[in-house]
């Protein structure tokens, strides 16, 4: 009996082992996606997506145009699998030109890429009004 109480607790543990990695790279690439946002790297944000087809022309000079002043996680869901994020971000900006503080709700969907081993934002990057 307490050999198949050790089996069976072993079998649990290894079936959990990977939860907090994938919780960890989560994290992780949520803090270097706020990082590369924060400071304007839109090269590094190209990193961070499943295709880079939100990174236009228009979009990197608005980029540019702002400050980021507030990155705020209200809320996140993750699938039972935890292969799926979403989260709800509320960012608080300057425009430089108006020289006025303004505010925007983003809803973000990552998602864990097996074969890279890391998560990827499919939704589009945020859109500074």
């Amino acid at each position: 009996m307490k050999l198949l109480l050790l089996a069976l607790s072993f079998v649990l543990i290894q079936g959990c082992t990977s939860t907090p990695d994938r919780l960890h790279s989560l994290d992780m690439s949520l803090i270097g996606y706020e990082k590369a946002l924060r400071w304007g790297h839109e090269d590094t944000l190209a990193g961070f997506m499943v295709s880079e087809q939100s990174i236009d022309t228009d979009l990197i000079k608005r980029f540019n145009q702002i400050d980021i002043a507030g990155y705020n996680t209200l809320g996140r869901t993750l699938s039972e699998d935890l292969n799926r994020a979403e989260l709800t971000v509320a960012i608080d900006y300057i425009d430089n030109e108006s020289m006025s503080v303004r505010d925007l709700i983003d809803k973000q969907v990552w998602v864990y890429d097996e074969e890279v081993g890391r998560w990827l934002l499919m939704s589009a990057l945020p859109h500074f009004k």
